[in-house]
């Protein structure tokens, strides 16, 4: 307790005594520390009932210096999760910071947890950018007697004698801290279309991604990712409010980028305290019996605490069978059960969910009412032990074909659900082979044809004729040998002529006007594979071609997935074989090494 000086002796000042702070009793339940949110009424010494997850009446006392907020620097990291557990877990919603029915709550990080987009057949990359700053403690917290409490109760009696009924009025736990701060979460889903392609992405992911972290391997990380595969887009930030929200990898990612600077303009020089609850990160709730040296008797509560944690786990457990089970509804054609095995799952679910939310909302009115799930008319199952859809599993297909007559092998709900042109994975190389995202072309034929889809610009460029005239092609894609790992230069099916009227091969540069006239400006093209598989080999051969009087012209190999090329004036670059081959049908590509 905190004794203050009383009397009338103003012309002396008597200082209050440094603030005794209690041992914490062994009794006592942990800290709860939960992303910050504010709700009516939120104020330091605030009760909070944790089998509600309400905020109840104010029952401590202490004080809050403000502290000013300064100039901070932010974290940057990757997680990759592929369970819908790790998810939650990696959003701040657990099973015990979820008891009182926290997960189902209307916030977006709940929503999104209880929708299909939450399932166990897809893999997470959460970008997260943290900025961490002071911590507001409320100091000389003590819970508060007759004579200072608003209404004259002797809280600290009730919390010794009759606990249910300072719960009742108080909660369990009260705000004791909060951190200064702010937390961006981008989330980029990747979809799966069986059990197996889940593991070699998630494994591939990690292998590439997960020791990314500071702002440029972060950004490097995600434009790479996007490009690669078909992603789904989502983010919740705590501590301030981004200027454009995300439904793009570009805008997730400027909003991660620009997250510090955009805090320091809204935060920087706030003096945050009592009286002014902004620019939060996250919230600390203590156990009450850490202000008391005597142990009240909880029994009722740690009880019913305990059993709403398993509830909770249970009805989280639940909520991601049901969406798995949604998901296998809505698309039955990446599943290999029938469609009333898919129904009984959904409906079974969903039974299962309602009947723990039932109970947890009894819970929360009630400690008394919170009961083990075995005791439950009918008794709750393990979520663990029930069933879930089952993927296909397409094995490793090499080729798109192969891809398409293992998909549609799987029975008629497949062949009314054709596949469309897209990118797949697929395991190219032959003897080498590894796994890599192709795009298939012509998946409604008999003989659909393999492409890489080119992430980067990628142009060929040209200039002859008299009057010389430039032209320039524009390349989304080239065509593949999935077993060779050849790409074809003249395939111009994905290439575009954006100027001009000519097409030009892929790697290829040429600077050949008619009349011996020369022009001042270079005629530039460049090969960019970055954000695929693949890299060029050191053995590629850049072929120059200089006729009377060239000058000038150059190539540039920035890494091993990039070549630059000039054409010298009165001359040509094109992707060779040796110094002696010309221009080449076909080029032979590798896989990029995870080093480069």
């Amino acid at each position: 307790m905190v004794l203050s000086a009383c009397g009338d002796q103003p012309q002396q000042p008597v200082l209050p005594p440094a603030p005794v702070t209690p041992k914490p009793h062994l009794g006592a339940a942990p800290p709860l520390v939960v992303d910050w949110y504010s709700p009516s009424g939120m104020t330091f010494g605030k009760g909070y009932s944790s089998l509600s997850g309400e905020l109840e009446g104010t029952c401590v006392k202490g004080t809050v210096d403000a502290k000013s907020i300064g100039t901070l620097s932010a974290n940057y990291d990757i997680k990759i999760v592929s369970s819908t557990q790790a998810l939650a877990s990696s959003l701040g919603i657990t099973a015990e910071a979820s008891v009182g029915f926290g997960l189902f709550s209307a916030s977006a990080k709940s929503s999104y947890l209880q929708s299909q987009a939450s399932n166990s057949y897809s893999v997470y990359v959460i970008v997260y950018s943290e900025i961490v700053g002071p911590s507001i403690v409320l100091s000389g917290a003590h819970i508060m007697k007759g004579d200072e409490d608003p209404g004259g109760q002797d809280n600290y009696a009730d919390f010794i004698n009759n606990y249910l009924n300072f719960y009742a009025k108080c909660g369990d736990k009260y705000l004791a801290a909060a951190t200064t701060g702010a937390t961006y979460r981008g989330i980029i889903r990747l979809d799966t279309a069986s059990s197996s392609e889940k593991t070699e992405l998630e494994n591939e992911l990690k292998v590439k991604y997960g020791s990314a972290s500071g702002s440029v391997d972060v950004k490097q990380a995600v434009s790479q990712i996007s490009s690669q595969y078909n992603v789904h887009i989502n983010e919740f930030y705590d501590g301030v409010i981004p200027t454009k929200f995300a439904t793009d990898y570009q805008t997730l990612l400027d909003n991660s980028q620009n997250f510090p600077a955009l805090f320091t303009a809204q935060c920087s020089g706030q003096a945050v305290g009592s009286a002014q609850l902004v620019c939060l990160k996250s919230a600390n709730f203590q156990d009450y019996q850490t202000l008391a040296l005597e142990k009240a008797n909880t029994t009722v509560l740690d009880q019913a605490r305990s059993n709403a944690e398993t509830l909770t786990s249970y009805a989280i457990g639940y909520q991601n069978k049901l969406n798995d089970s949604l998901t296998a509804q809505l698309n039955p054609f990446l599943f290999t059960d029938t469609q009333s095995a898919i129904n009984a799952l959904v409906s079974r679910n969903s039974q299962l969910l309602a009947t723990a939310k039932g109970v947890i909302k009894q819970c929360a009115r009630d400690a008394r009412d919170c009961v083990a799930p075995s005791t439950v008319n009918p008794p709750l199952t393990d979520p663990s032990t029930l069933p879930s859809p089952h993927q296909i599993d397409l094995g490793k297909p090499t080729t798109c074909l192969d891809y398409k007559n293992k998909y549609m092998a799987f029975g008629d709900i497949q062949k009314n659900h054709p596949l469309q042109d897209a990118n797949y994975r697929l395991y190219v190389g032959n003897q080498t082979a590894r796994v890599a995202n192709i795009w298939c072309a012509d998946m409604n034929s008999a003989a659909p044809q393999e492409y890489i889809s080119l992430a980067q610009p990628n142009n060929s460029r040209t200039r002859f004729g008299t009057p010389a005239s430039a032209s320039t092609t524009l390349w989304s894609k080239i065509k593949l040998d999935p077993a060779t790992l050849n790409i074809f230069p003249f395939d111009f099916r994905y290439a575009l002529v954006t100027a001009g009227n000519a097409q030009s091969p892929f790697g290829y540069a040429s600077d050949t006007p008619g009349g011996g006239v020369k022009f001042n400006d270079d005629i530039v093209a460049n090969s960019d594979l970055r954000g695929t598989n693949f890299q060029f080999p050191n053995s590629l051969y850049v072929w120059q071609a200089f006729m009377p009087g060239a000058t000038g012209g150059g190539i540039s190999r920035p890494n091993t997935q990039q070549v630059d090329m000039v054409a010298p004036h009165n001359g040509m670059t094109a992707f060779s074989v040796n110094s002696t081959s010309g221009i080449q049908e076909k080029i032979q590509l590798e896989f990029l090494n995870p080093n480069n």
